[in-house]
């Protein structure tokens, strides 16, 4: 007899009967490990002094007193809506949310702020008003065996609240403004369970109220994204950052793990921002940067919150599980406790107290050097497995040899005779049992004393009032030691025209420099073309008065042409004052011996000198470049 074949269960079913397994064992396993449910981030935070403004979670308790609900969601079938809470646990009770939508779907209509009340605090209702729909229920299992939902937002999809004062129903409280500190951190899947990641923007954190782009430094959003202006990351994303508005800066290797933490902080003292990303299930965090803001940046946050949204409305989809706002900076020590907390939730047990994960700990940008001189700085690491580490530079490399630099296996950077200017750089560490970390960095290798730059444009044609071939190209050219700096741009035109003055102006009006290439902006002549206006006969002008003389004999033979009875004074007048003009004129003939009114003569022909002015600092330098004005 054939054996009996064995039946093989298809793989979508197997899924499924993982996540029915998982929220049938959810109270189980939170039993067996009451520290994880009980202990939540926002306790942590708020020992050291640092307590959340803002916690949403979808999984949990943030906070070990809180006794209301999490979330609210909606039945596709009816509309009706549950509020739903927790197990004694605090972990979320899954099994009202299986029995309330069996047979339909559900959506996430509003995530509540578990430092206030539903009715009054930092909640996330749907963003309605900007035409925003809710994400559906999702459900993702971690290693930690508990099957919680995830809010998989995708473009369309998304919630806000506004801030105080915006006059649009504003229920945000204690939301940081201005230049505030401010630090934020998410839990966000990423998996191959259909999350989504954003293409664009900041995904979860303090962004503009009312809905607009209110420019640099107006947001403070968590980012998970694919790239966008500010990226420094290493692959080909997305890279974990932070969303500052007009630009997302995102950092660091592409993840590897299924579950990622993402860290996001501002400290006003020094203007001192920082990002760090880790496995939300296992190990530590790794600082991917550390340093001052962008440049061009200053914050100005608005205290609106958002998820899944751009502070101008713009899609930014992404799987959220769980964050936390805090109108003040945490400190290293105090990250990694909250770090802690997330392995011992969602990881297995005694994940939180490894220490063999494989971290690069040396912080950007890196201390600076001077041209002209070596430089040397170290590359530093930690954790990892087996013995020595190997250094590689994996993007940015041209960068660091424009300034005369480069990165040894051990992780010197080092150079002997340096270029002034500045590199951004991505490295990557190896252990010996192939373990690997990675972060972005940038250093600056200031001028030397004497460096400087010239400033040199083409010469400029133009006939009055063109505004074609009427402009120049101005370069900008570093010294042989190089140059690092911005240099802001003027131009002056002399001398000055007897009349049309002409101006200049120049785009852009300040340029960086950095290293020995040279930047250039353009230079715009403006003119006046002449106008034509009333010319008369000057007095002492004989022909012109003999034309007009003529014209009057020219109106009295016309006059007493006509018949008597239709004579009057009047149309005499107005005929010795018309004939008078138009001989005047034929006599004149628009020539310079006649005068005139309300015409222009334009820009002055001739050659004048403008002068294009660069400084930076106390270096200044200048270049000229003739116009001709024909």
């Amino acid at each position: 007899m054939e054996p009996v074949p064995k039946k093989k269960i298809p793989d979508g079913m197997k899924k499924t009967l993982r996540i029915i397994l998982g929220l049938m064992l959810a109270g189980a396993i939170s039993h067996a490990r009451p520290v994880q449910a009980q202990t939540g981030p926002c306790d942590i935070l708020a020992a050291a002094g640092t307590p959340c403004i803002a916690a949403h979670s979808l999984a949990r308790r943030m906070l070990a007193n809180y006794t209301g609900s999490l979330f609210q969601i909606t039945r596709a079938s009816d509309g009706a809506t549950l509020n739903v809470g927790t197990l004694s646990s605090g972990v979320v009770n899954a099994s009202a949310i299986t029995s309330f939508c069996s047979g339909t779907t559900c959506t996430i209509t509003e995530i509540y702020d578990q430092m206030n009340s539903p009715s009054v605090g930092n909640n996330l209702p749907v963003d309605g008003a900007f035409g925003k729909s809710p994400a559906p229920v999702g459900w993702t299992t971690p290693p930690s065996g508990l099957t919680v939902p995830v809010a998989r937002i995708v473009a369309g999809q998304g919630y806000y609240q506004n801030a105080p004062g915006c006059g649009m129903g504003c229920y945000t409280v204690n939301m940081p403004t201005g230049n505030s500190a401010i630090t934020a951190y998410m839990v966000s899947e990423n998996s191959s369970q259909g999350s989504q990641v954003s293409g664009c923007c900041g995904t979860y954190g303090d962004t503009e109220s009312p809905t607009r782009d209110a420019g640099k430094g107006a947001e403070f959003s968590l980012a998970y994204s694919t790239g966008a202006m500010g990226t420094f990351g290493i692959g080909s994303g997305p890279w974990p950052g932070v969303d500052l508005e007009d630009g997302v800066f995102l950092y660091g290797s592409t993840p590897a793990q299924n579950y990622l933490s993402i860290f996001g902080r501002y400290n006003p003292t020094g203007s001192m921002f920082t990002v760090k990303s880790g496995d939300a299930t296992h190990g530590r965090l790794a600082t991917l940067y550390n340093g001052p803001l962008p440049a061009g940046y200053t914050m100005d946050l608005q205290g609106g919150l958002s998820l899944g949204r751009g502070g101008d409305g713009s899609n930014a989809p992404t799987s959220f599980i769980e964050g936390a706002i805090l109108a003040s900076a945490t400190t290293d020590a105090t990250d990694n406790a909250v770090q802690a907390n997330l392995t011992s939730f969602y990881g297995l047990a005694g994940s939180e107290t490894s220490n063999a994960t494989l971290a690069i700990t040396s912080a950007t940008p890196l201390p600076s050097g001077l041209a002209g001189t070596s430089y040397s700085q170290t590359l530093t690491a930690s954790g990892g497995s087996g013995t020595g580490l190997s250094w590689t530079v994996t993007s940015g490399g041209s960068s660091l040899t424009a300034l005369g630099l480069s990165l040894s296996s051990g992780g010197v950077l080092s150079g002997s005779t340096n270029t002034a200017g500045n590199a951004s750089f991505a490295a990557e560490v190896t252990d010996s049992t192939s373990n690997t970390a990675a972060a972005g960095f940038s250093v600056n290798i200031n001028n030397a004393p004497g460096a400087t730059f010239t400033v040199a444009g083409a010469a400029v044609s133009v006939t009055p009032g063109a505004t074609t071939g009427n402009t120049s190209t101005i370069t900008v050219t570093p010294g042989s030691g190089g140059f690092l700096g911005a240099v802001s741009l003027t131009c002056s035109i002399s001398p000055t025209a007897s009349s049309g003055q002409a101006t200049c102006s120049l785009s852009p009006a300040s340029i960086n420099l950095s290293g020995t290439t040279a930047q250039t902006s353009t230079l715009t002549i403006a003119t006046t073309a002449a106008t034509a206006g009333l010319v008369y006969p000057r007095l002492g002008n004989r022909k012109g008065w003999l034309g007009a003389g003529s014209g009057a004999v020219l109106a009295l033979l016309v006059f007493f042409g006509i018949p008597a009875r239709r004579r009057s004074w009047r149309a005499m007048l107005s005929i010795l004052v018309a004939m008078s003009a138009l001989g005047a004129l034929a006599s004149c003939g628009g020539s310079s011996n006649g005068g005139g009114g309300g015409g222009n003569a334009g820009t002055t022909p001739g050659t004048y000198t403008v002068t294009v002015t660069g400084a930076s600092g106390a270096t200044i330098a200048s270049g000229t470049v003739t116009l001709t004005v024909q």
